[in-house]
């Protein structure tokens, strides 16, 4: 191979490299990723299967409510202002493990966020403690998921809201 050969398949190559990071780079910027802190608006996944349920709501010292979600997840923004509780409220109206931890970006097992709140609660609701290890967590957040199914009662607590998951 001449010296201009080598020249030209090494600046190919960088060009692509600098490409990739690039075009990667932006579509990084343009999809916030589920962690603590984050506004990206909650969105519903748009993958099926997906089916209702009921929580109960209390806020303050007042009394235990009970909350109706339907498929699409409407009746989430009842747990305004909490966005921890109001995403996970709506991706947990997914069925498939995968379409709720695909919500983490590759984040799932970094930190408790809305997305493995929304899996202890899918879990909780009807899918039971093999959907934990099914939607991929591990660990610290694995075990927190098969003890969330296991107790008599499971509850969460954000922004003044508290959620009670039953057991489907």
């Amino acid at each position: 191979m001449s010296r201009g050969t080598a020249r030209a398949s090494l600046l190919s190559f960088v060009l692509a490299v600098i490409a990739t990071l690039v075009v990667g780079g932006a579509l990084i910027v343009t999809r916030e990723v589920d962690l603590p802190g984050s506004t990206a608006p909650p969105q519903r996944p748009t993958i099926t299967p997906t089916a209702g349920y009921e929580i109960l709501v209390r806020r303050g010292v007042g009394t235990d409510e009970r909350l109706s979600i339907d498929r699409e997840g409407r009746g989430c923004d009842g747990l305004a202002p909490s966005r921890l509780l109001d995403r996970a409220c709506t991706l947990a109206t997914a069925l498939d493990p995968s379409v709720i931890a695909g919500e983490a970006f590759g984040g799932l097992n970094l930190a408790y966020t809305a997305v493995s709140e929304a899996i202890f609660w899918r879990a909780r609701l009807s899918e039971g403690p093999s959907f934990c290890g099914s939607a991929g967590l591990t660990d610290a957040l694995l075990s927190r998921c098969i003890d969330a199914v296991a107790s008599e009662e499971y509850t969460v607590q954000d922004a003044g809201v508290v959620v009670t998951v039953p057991r489907g």
